[in-house]
Order: C-alpha cells, then structure tokens, then sequence
C-alpha cells in the first residue's frame, strides 16, 4: 500500500480506536450491590479464605 494510503488513514484508525477504547461505566444494579455487600461481610468475617492478587500473579 502507498504511502500516501496509509497517512489518509492513519486519522480514521485513530478516531476509531479512540471511541472504542471509551469504557461505559455504570452504576451497580441492586443486586450487584447486593453481591458486593455480602462478599465484604464475608471477607470482614474470615480475610485468611481470600487470596490477594498479588499471590495470583
């Protein structure tokens, strides 16, 4: 492919790659919240039967 191609393209690629990289972030529903609440009084109940992300990696 020409140059001159690929430099035309370059602006479309970027406007494209920028909207698609934009994370949509929502509020929890009732139900995640829920879920979230009673993983925490679980954690705050017994932290040793969770294992951290850096024993993960």
């Amino acid at each position: 492919m020409p140059d001159q191609f690929i430099k035309a393209m370059i602006p479309l690629v970027s406007c494209i790659t920028d909207e698609y990289w934009k994370p949509v972030i929502e509020a929890a529903s009732p139900e995640e919240t829920a879920m979230i609440d009673e993983r925490m009084k679980d954690y705050e109940s017994d932290p040793s039967s969770f294992i951290s992300l850096s024993d993960i990696q």
